[in-house]
């Protein structure tokens, strides 16, 4: 296994958080500078242009953000606990969260993703 997620983007896999930036040691120290707002007009404009985006939310601030998206009815909302150490064994470590989201794209006749890592 590798940190190498280039296979994933190469699958059509966009990793996406809605602050990208913080100061080191300070999370969500550039909360409220605009990236929110960023990441929802990117978002949005992909949800009004595909139809059947997979939203994989990891934990519950991320599942209220997909959920305010335009067009969201249009896709899919996935969640789980986010997988940080705080919350891994709480619901994340048993979710087969990547397996429900093959589960998804073969019942909508797409391919499957190959989410190991190399």
């Amino acid at each position: 296994m590798s940190n190498n997620l280039s296979s994933w983007k190469n699958q059509g896999i966009l990793l996406a958080n809605t602050i990208l930036t913080v100061e080191e040691g300070k999370p969500l120290s550039h909360k409220n500078i605009g990236w929110e707002r960023f990441v929802s007009e990117l978002l949005n404009t992909l949800n009004n242009t595909y139809e059947n985006i997979i939203y994989l939310c990891f934990g519950v601030k991320a599942f209220n953000f997909a959920s305010s998206l335009a067009n969201i009815q249009k896709h899919i909302i996935l969640k789980t606990s986010h997988p940080s150490p705080f919350s891994y064994k709480k619901g994340f470590e048993n979710s087969k969260i990547f397996l429900k989201v093959n589960d998804k794209l073969d019942s909508l006749n797409k391919k499957k993703i190959d989410w190991n890592t190399y």
